[in-house]
C-alpha cells in the first residue's frame, strides 16, 4: 500500500469516531453522513488529502460527497495553547466561516464533518472532528480545544 501524507491518521480516526459516539446523540450518530466518516473510502480520501503539516500554517483541503461536505485541515503542531495563539488567535469558528464560505460549502443544506490532524515535529499526532449537522436539532461536535473564550461563550452548551 502507498503512504500518503497522513498515513498516521488512519487507524486513529475510526478510534476518534467510535470514542465520540459514546458522547454524542442519536440525532448526531444515527445520521448517514456520520456513519459515512467511519467508511474505508472515505478514511482513505482523508489520509490522501493534500495536507501536508506546513510551519506557521493551517493547511486545509474541501470536497464534497452528495450530502457531506467534508474538509481536512493539518496542523503543525499538537498543542492547541500554541495553535490557539498562533493561528487561531480568533478561534477555530472565525477560522472555519472563511474557509467554508470561500469553498462553497452552504450552511443548512448539507452536512460538515471537518477532520483536523495535528502532527508535531517530535511524531507526537491526534486527530478531532468538527461535525455540524444541516439539521439544526441535532447537537454540533465542536473541538472545544480550538475554540476562543469568547467562541465558547457564544456557543455555550452546544459544545461536545
Amino acid at each position: 500500500m502507498e503512504a500518503f501524507i497522513n498515513e498516521w491518521a488512519r487507524e486513529w480516526l475510526p478510534v476518534h469516531l467510535e470514542r465520540m459516539e459514546d458522547k454524542l446523540p442519536d440525532t448526531v450518530t444515527s445520521r448517514e453522513t456520520w456513519r459515512w466518516l467511519a467508511h474505508p473510502n472515505l478514511i482513505d480520501h482523508v489520509v490522501r488529502a493534500p495536507v501536508p503539516v506546513t510551519p506557521g500554517r493551517i493547511v486545509h483541503h474541501t470536497q464534497t460527497f452528495g450530502q457531506l461536505f467534508l474538509m481536512v485541515s493539518s496542523f503543525p503542531s499538537a498543542n492547541f495553547r500554541k495553535i490557539r495563539k498562533k493561528l487561531l488567535p480568533d478561534g477555530y469558528m472565525a477560522m472555519l466561516d472563511p474557509v467554508m464560505h470561500s469553498s462553497g460549502f452552504s450552511s443548512g443544506s448539507v452536512d460538515l464533518a471537518h477532520w483536523l490532524l495535528f502532527k508535531d515535529e517530535d511524531g507526537s499526532a491526534l486527530v478531532l472532528l468538527c461535525y455540524l449537522a444541516a439539521n439544526r436539532e441535532a447537537i454540533p461536535l465542536l473541538p472545544l480545544e480550538l475554540l476562543s473564550s469568547k467562541e465558547r461563550r457564544q456557543v455555550g452548551s452546544y459544545i461536545i
